[in-house]
């Protein structure tokens, strides 16, 4: 009995990920939450339905303004670089303030753990 409270107990504290039982990095459960904000403008997962932001699915380690079609700001169309974890961090803190002239209407995730727990979980939104 003792040993099923124990399982059972470990099962609500540290959940379980959708992809056949296995435990849920707490990390990236918590960046789930996050990003869960984003989904009013964004699309995150693949066969999610476009919204008035651009798609988020596979934006780690991805070309800044890559999605053909999508209407981007003139300072986000004119951006260098890839989404990389560094350049994620910096524009999820400050849009405004990373990319002057961007259209993202956010102020940003201020707190620090919030913002790599976003990025893993976005991480995790990617082909394999």
């Amino acid at each position: 009995m003792a040993v099923g409270l124990a399982v059972a107990a470990a099962v609500v504290l540290t959940g379980y990920s959708d992809d056949g039982g296995l435990p849920a990095d707490p990390v990236v459960e918590r960046g789930r939450q996050v990003v869960e904000a984003c989904t009013v403008c964004h699309a995150i997962a693949r066969q999610d339905p476009p919204r008035v932001g651009p798609p988020l699915w596979g934006i780690v380690d991805a070309p800044k303004a890559r999605t053909n079609g999508f209407g981007y700001s003139a300072a986000l169309a004119a951006a260098d670089g890839t989404w990389d974890a560094a350049s994620l961090d910096a524009f999820l803190r400050d849009p405004q303030g990373y990319l002057p002239g961007t259209a993202m209407v956010f102020d940003g995730i201020a707190d620090d753990r919030d913002r790599a727990s976003a990025i893993a979980y976005l991480r995790t939104q990617a082909p394999r």
